[in-house]
């Protein structure tokens, strides 16, 4: 009879003898999870922890979708910076975005720092203003929305040029400088219909006013020339000491402060709105000095030549709930009720040291769009929707209940906590049970905190679970930042939920250490009937240690820290890996899949009989995944096919849901058929409006038009993909088409104006 520790490891080997080395992987949304016994939304869509968000159009229905970039400021590997796309699928009054990457892939990839996606050339587009780190200056794509209804940019301004003034001749031509930590201002200053820029001086005390040409000089608004115009815009500098403005330039006698002018950190992201409708551009900043929102009160009288700012307030919105936010604050802003009022969304402008959990805070427009009054509304917007365990997220599949599924544990880099003492993150594991009743798979989150590995105030945490001690139940082996191994004894007994807790002489068990970083694996590498440790680490390889114990007492000891010579760092960016081992089983040899910094898994083969040899790298873009840094896998057949689901981590928190067949499952990215989109013609509508269902090819359709109160004015059935209505008898104004087909719910702003 087999003992249960080699019935165990007979159903892990089982589990991941699996064909899967040239499967066709993709990438799938749809597998719901629950928290609360409510489903999320987005559950696999990445998490986000310093996210731009700026409002688009991505399938040309007339509704603003979300474009956002996750900076992922702490890693150092060029387009990495995460891109997620999200379509509107909210009404008036209702904010709901549904994530869908298949937009994702019509951005440039490389963009880094700050993008915002602003309307230059007056077309109704949003264009893309991004880093140039060449130059560090800025580069402008043009939105070129082609007949086809799919999204399409073209680089118009590579290092975006300005002309510099220059106390002794004319001005001198050169690129527009921003610091990458720094975002510009793009806003029409001066109000003549074209777009200028306010950025910070080389030394960020002042703001630099950098007005657009194109209307003085070429009488067009369609493009940018730039030429300084101003080298102290407002009459202010930026403290520097906190996120405060010294008002007045020279300084006001009144000016409480004995500060003086000095060379100032780089650090601040701002933006321009008009707050009281008097046409002069105030200011929003957030910076790395501070915790608060600081608004500048601009009390000129003629935009772009006499702006002053006049008062600041240190604790904006003051009457809304002020910001209060570690650190760095990034001010959206966006319509996210389809209320037809903009909104005020805050997150940040850098990951580092930063809030990572409750960190989109979004603030409703309770006034108007010419003078708004932000009131908060929540504090994780899109985020509450998504698998979100706060920075750097390790996944590792584990039967915890005994139930034959696989269940998920997440470990993590931490939560940032800013409570009670010095700031710090403390590592947790979160607990997702398997509750798949179906062909789609399905989660529930039971523990944020299972284990309680969080009153350790560990960082990098990641799992590994394995009978250590011969009792027939599985025990625990944590990796973590030092790059030691903590080991916790399951103290349940066979077939009972676990009971973890700390082992005698657990911490930093046996000295073992591999630097930093350690995400260990325990597998029986070698077939002996003990389980090895293979671990990951800070620079990218991997180390072994051999089990030289017995079944009931493991003994662990070093064979190679550069086992089979992999090495997942890419040197030319960076010094370090992350790298994360998963051994598997396919066709009876060993193959090992790695995840690394660079967001993509390394697969190698050649480790069976090799053990002491040099492993053969398959392949450094292992089934087509491409995550944002620190890719971390799991790997288990969720749906007993023989094919491995691959779930991976990801530094901003979340996770990505990877399948070669997951049948009987909504699609998977991969599968997305032509987005059906709406057109109206004319519109500005006089009489009769013609729609057409672009992409749409049969099924049930109907059709509602909605007055901006929301009030419905006539529902149809329509028979085909196109259909016509009189708009004679309605009211100029604004109205929305509301076409429900039987794969989703599409909506187009329609104009009405008679007499055009």
């Amino acid at each position: 009879m087999l003992s249960n520790f080699k019935i165990f490891f007979a159903i892990v080997l089982l589990l991941f003898t699996c064909s899967i080395v040239n499967a066709q992987y993709s990438r799938f949304t749809s597998p719901q999870v629950y928290v609360n016994n409510q489903p999320l939304a987005n559950p696999w869509a990445g998490g986000l922890n310093s996210a731009s968000y700026q409002p688009i159009d991505l399938n040309n229905d007339g509704m603003k979708d979300l474009f956002v970039l996750e900076k992922q400021s702490e890693s150092n590997y060029p387009g990495v910076y995460k891109i997620r796309t999200f379509i509107n699928t909210g009404s008036v009054g209702v904010a709901s975005f549904t994530y869908d990457p298949n937009y994702e892939q019509y951005f440039p990839q490389d963009m880094v720092s700050f993008c915002m996606l602003i309307d230059y050339d007056g077309d109704g587009r949003e264009d893309i203003f991004t880093y140039n780190r060449n130059v560090s200056g800025i580069d402008v794509y043009r939105n070129e929305f082609n007949t086809m209804g799919v999204l399409h940019f073209t680089l118009e301004y590579s290092g975006l040029n300005t002309c510099y003034i220059n106390q002794s001749g004319p001005c001198v031509a050169g690129s527009l400088y921003v610091l990458p930590v720094n975002q510009p201002a793009l806003y029409d200053i001066n109000g003549d219909g074209d777009l200028d820029v306010l950025t910070f001086q080389i030394t960020a005390n002042f703001i630099e006013y950098h007005e657009n040409m194109a209307k003085e000089w070429f009488n067009r608004t369609d493009t940018i020339v730039l030429q300084q115009r101003k080298k102290e815009w407002g009459h202010i500098s930026l403290s520097g000491m906190s996120n405060v403005a010294n008002l007045g330039l020279p300084r006001l006698a009144n000016n409480n402060s004995n500060e003086t002018f000095t060379d100032r950190h780089s650090g601040s992201c701002m933006v321009a709105f008009d707050s009281d409708g008097d046409g002069m551009a105030d200011i929003l900043n957030g910076d790395l000095l501070g915790n608060n929102l600081l608004f500048l009160h601009n009390g000129g009288t003629q935009p772009g030549v006499n702006d002053s700012i006049d008062w600041q307030d240190i604790n904006y919105p003051t009457n809304g709930g002020s910001v209060n936010y570690v650190t760095f604050i990034n001010a959206n802003f966006l319509d996210a009720d389809n209320d037809g009022k903009t909104d005020m969304l805050i997150s940040s402008c850098t990951e580092s040291q930063a809030e990572n959990y409750n960190n989109n805070l979004l603030y409703l427009n309770t006034g108007t769009n010419q003078q708004p009054d932000f009131q908060f509304f929540k504090s994780r917007f899109l985020t509450d929707g998504m698998i979100d365990v706060g920075t750097a997220s390790m996944p590792v599949f584990y039967d915890i209940d005994g139930d034959g599924k696989q269940d998920l544990i997440v470990g993590n880099k931490g939560y940032y906590i800013t409570q009670g003492g010095p700031s710090h993150y403390e590592g947790a594991l979160a607990y997702y049970k398997n509750t798949t009743s179906g062909a789609c798979p399905e989660f529930t989150q039971m523990s944020t905190d299972f284990a309680s590995i969080q009153q350790y105030g560990l960082t990098n945490i990641y799992p590994a679970f394995g009978d250590l001690d011969g009792d027939g139940d599985s025990d625990m082996m944590l990796g973590n930042e030092n790059g030691t191994f903590h080991y916790f004894i399951n103290n349940a007994g066979a077939g009972n939920f676990p009971q973890f807790s700390l082992a005698p002489n657990g911490f930093n068990f046996q000295n073992l250490d591999v630097g930093s970083n350690s995400t260990p694996q325990l597998v029986d590498v070698d077939n002996d009937g003990l389980l090895d440790i293979v671990s990951g680490e800070l620079f990218g390889k991997i180390s072994y240690f051999r089990n030289t114990g017995t079944v009931t007492s493991p003994t662990f000891t070093l064979q190679n820290n550069n086992w089979g010579g992999v090495n997942v760092t890419n040197s030319a960016n960076t010094f370090y890996g992350y790298s994360v081992p998963h051994l598997f089983m396919d066709n009876g040899q060993w193959k090992m899949v790695v995840g690394s910094e660079s967001g993509r898994l390394f697969l190698y083969d050649n480790i069976s009989g090799n053990l002491n040899g040099t492993f053969n790298l398959v392949s450094n873009t292992a089934y087509g995944v491409n995550e944002p840094p620190r890719a971390a896998p799991a790997m288990a057949d969720l749906n007993n096919d023989g094919a491995a689901e691959i779930i991976v981590g990801e530094q901003a928190g979340g996770l990505s849901f990877y399948s070669s067949s997951l049948n009987g499952c909504p699609l998977s990215v991969a599968d997305y058929t032509p987005h059906v989109s709406v057109s109206v013609s004319p519109n500005p509508v006089n009489n009769e409006a013609n729609v057409q269902l672009i992409n749409y090819t049969s099924g049930k359709v109907s059709a509602a038009l909605l007055d901006i109160t929301g009030r419905r004015i006539f529902e149809k059935n329509i028979s085909n993909n196109h259909f016509s209505f009189s708009a004679s008898v309605l009211n100029n104004g604004m109205y929305l088409l509301v076409i429900n087909t039987e794969t989703g719910s599409f909506t187009k702003k329609i104009i009405v104006q008679h007499g055009y």
